[in-house]
């Protein structure tokens, strides 16, 4: 099976599910493609190990053997790279954490199109889904891989799974435990393909939410308090609380007493120096 993959070459999401996939046996690569992404990105999935990481997970590991394979794209839609992705010849295309959305004049150009949602659809469509489920309080969450139609995470779905949410632990710990998961199903996904299986038309759920209705969400979710700001900060590694200022930063520790102690991983007076040399903002 010739697997066009595009993906978000800064995201463990993405490397993890194509590293599993390219092993896989069957699997020809008609090409992997990403959007660039900045140096500094790249360093994301360290720092996210750094900060949340354990001895049981010695992750966040970045992609090697797939690296120089890379194809850069700015957009999916466009005629330009829509021509570079059909050059490969593709029998399926496989979104995996890639964040643009595929219009319905590229989904008639491209062959099935096929998409990695990290929640269990139709539940926490859109972005963020594993935080918003430890923040509502969810005790399960869940990964899909589903057939793109012309809406957001709402076509027909090929497979998905249950996975217990651990409430002890950060977001981050449980998308990787979620995205391993994902990765152990990978070898059904492509057998459903490959023995043409259309899916099952999901049923009516949650609207999509987008970045900005995450930030509003999330903002007001923080307003309510230092119970809810604490539990955002476990969640999320920080809360976008409002400081002396009037503006929101990113607080990353408060005081017994609910005062901010650091706001981006700094000390809260140093970074108000920072601030006003214009160094951090």
């Amino acid at each position: 099976m010739r697997i066009a993959f595009v993906i978000q070459d800064d995201s463990f999401i993405s490397n993890h599910l194509l590293e599993s996939a390219l092993i896989l046996p069957g699997v020809e690569t008609a090409g992997i493609f990403s959007q660039p992404v900045e140096r500094a990105s790249r360093l994301k999935p360290w720092l996210a190990y750094l900060r949340y990481g354990d001895s049981s997970h010695p992750r966040w590991k970045r992609r090697a053997s797939h690296r120089h394979s890379i194809q850069w794209i700015q957009d999916i839609n466009s005629p330009e790279d829509l021509k570079i992705i059909m050059a490969g010849e593709p029998e399926i295309v496989l979104l995996l954490g890639f964040p643009q959305i595929v219009s319905p004049p590229t989904l008639g150009v491209l062959p099935p199109v096929v998409n990695y949602h990290n929640s269990h659809l139709p539940a926490y469509r859109g972005k963020y889904a594993t935080h918003r489920e430890l923040l509502v309080g969810e005790n399960s969450t869940g990964f899909t891989f589903h057939r793109v139609d012309a809406d957001i995470d709402t076509g027909p779905i090929l497979l998905q799974e249950r996975v217990n949410l651990d409430r002890e632990k950060s977001a981050l710990l449980n998308e990787w435990k979620k995205t391993e998961a994902a990765a152990r199903a990978l070898p059904l996904l492509l057998k459903a393909i490959s023995c043409g299986t259309q899916g099952n038309p999901q049923a009516s759920g949650d609207a999509s939410m987008g970045e900005a209705q995450f930030r509003t969400w999330l903002e007001a979710l923080t307003d309510e308090g230092p119970m809810s700001q604490r539990r955002v900060i476990e969640v999320c590694g920080g809360c976008p609380l409002k400081l002396w200022d009037g503006q929101r930063h990113h607080v990353t520790a408060l005081s017994s007493t609910g005062e901010p102690l650091a706001v981006k991983g700094l000390p809260i007076k140093l970074y108000r120096f920072l601030h006003r040399l214009g160094f951090v903002g």
